[in-house]
């Protein structure tokens, strides 16, 4: 497996978790990516806009 589909280890923290989101969105930018779509797979609608202001 290509070091591009490796994945990294969850991280149980929060702010190790968004470091991890913006460094993903990074990468994909550097490749040339013009969109990058994000699922949320909680129920708690508050993720969405957590993550929205985490990238703004």
């Amino acid at each position: 497996m290509g070091a591009a589909r490796r994945r990294r280890p969850v991280r149980p923290n929060r702010r190790a978790a968004a470091t991890d989101v913006r460094e993903t969105v990074a990468a994909y930018r550097a490749l040339g990516a013009h969109e990058v779509m994000l699922s949320c797979w909680s129920d708690d609608i508050e993720q969405v806009d957590r993550l929205a202001d985490l990238l703004a």
